[in-house]
């Protein structure tokens, strides 16, 4: 049975391998293909066949034969390799009964070789089932490795989009008395959620800058950033139009708090007696 195609174990040939020079190397592999092609009978035991088949003159030969030769064995006149004769028998098992029929012949070195002999019935089979294989490749839609990088490459796109978004909601978010917004994190977490759920950056963006004038506006203490992007309350979804009647006056910071504490107690007293305070 010649085998045309096999499975190269890069590893495995190197392993075995790292000993040997250049020589030995291409001549080791000119016989394990040979091999291959030959089938599991093997390389005939004729110095000048194996020769020719590592194409080295004899001087080379002389040098290498034994290396190369070390890692096949002999048996009945024929020198095989184990690993190669293990892979055929695996080939050979996958293929099963009712295999087409072939007749052998011999080579040039002397090893016999398997030919298939195909009838025009098995080729009209043949290409009716590559016909058939064919349409239905055309009907499939394909998946292709092109296809899963385009998606990777995408969602990195959406992931660097929502990362600029937050970076912009996060400026736009007015800090808390103690000047801080909160834990970035938290935040952030909870602003890529709200964004895998449908909810709109821009919106967001706008809220929070609706959120920010109308703390202003009112002096009010505002709320973390990951309390504002709760997705229960939707606080950036809110109008936050600063009402005047809502807006207090920025206290006078020069004002102490003693003369702040006198005043109302000025005004105390005199609401209670009706006459004007010695306080003021």
């Amino acid at each position: 049975m010649s085998i045309n195609y096999v499975q190269f174990h890069i590893g495995d040939f190197l392993s075995g391998t790292m000993s040997m020079n250049t020589a030995e190397i291409g001549g080791y592999m000119m016989m394990i293909t040979a091999h291959y092609n030959a089938g599991e009978k093997g390389l005939l035991d004729d110095e000048e066949k194996l020769r020719t088949i590592t194409k080295c003159d004899r001087k080379t030969w002389n040098k290498i034969k034994d290396t190369i030769l070390a890692k096949f064995y002999l048996e009945n006149g024929y020198w095989k390799h184990k690993r190669v004769m293990d892979e055929i028998e695996k080939i050979k098992s996958k293929a099963g009964p009712g295999r087409p029929q072939v007749h052998k012949k011999n080579d040039d070195l002397g090893n016999t070789k398997s030919v298939k002999k195909c009838t025009t019935s098995e080729s009209q089979l043949k290409n009716k089932s590559l016909k058939n294989n064919d349409s239905q490749k055309t009907n499939q839609k394909p998946i292709t490795n092109n296809q899963d990088i385009k998606e990777k490459n995408t969602k990195k796109r959406k992931d660097e989009q929502t990362e600029n978004d937050f970076e912009i909601f996060w400026s736009e978010y007015p800090n808390t008395a103690t000047g801080g917004k909160g834990a970035k994190t938290e935040a952030r977490t909870k602003f890529k959620k709200l964004i895998t759920k449908g909810v709109k950056a821009n919106d967001i963006i706008e809220g929070a800058r609706r959120y920010r004038n109308y703390c202003e506006a009112t002096d009010t203490y505002n709320k973390h950033a990951a309390t504002f992007l709760n997705p229960d309350k939707q606080f950036w979804s809110e109008d936050w139009t600063a009402n005047p009647r809502q807006a207090s006056p920025t206290p006078n910071r020069k004002t102490s708090y003693m003369d702040e504490l006198a005043m109302g107690t000025a005004g105390a007293y005199e609401a209670l007696c009706g006459q004007e305070s010695d306080f003021h």
